[in-house]
């Protein structure tokens, strides 16, 4: 409940930054990225933490998927990938650069489904800015 009232970016990225995937999967934070105060930085980064490269590496769509977790964060992947290519944000103040999580940009013609090149851009203000 607390996912879908809150009103503070940076509380929403806290909670996001320290997500246990292994534990929690997908589901649990869609309410987050449906918030309106969800930061696209915030949104960058759980695409990214939510292993965007390895699951579009195997799968195209969500009914490829076998496994109720992975088809979870999958689809979680997909709606904020949805949500930033469209700019359905309404910020993109806090920094996420996923440039130390990208590992496979240049197999990106082997890939089941292809990352949106905006997603491999780092997003927000850099410190001091």
């Amino acid at each position: 409940e607390w996912l879908e009232s809150a009103t503070d970016a940076d509380e929403l990225h806290f909670f996001a930054e320290n997500w246990h995937w292994d534990g929690g999967g997908g589901a649990p934070l869609l309410p987050l990225v449906e918030n309106p105060h969800c930061d696209a930085g915030t949104m960058l980064m759980l695409f990214w933490h939510g292993g965007g490269e390895d699951s579009y590496f195997q799968y195209n769509e969500v009914e490829d998927i076998d496994r109720e977790f992975d088809r979870e964060v999958h689809h979680l992947l997909r709606r904020i990938e949805k949500k930033l290519v469209s700019k359905d944000y309404a910020t993109a103040d806090i920094r996420f650069d996923p440039g130390s999580f990208i590992s496979m940009r240049d197999r990106r013609d082997e890939f089941a489904r292809q990352i949106p090149e905006f997603l491999y851009q780092p997003i927000g203000r850099k410190p001091n800015e």
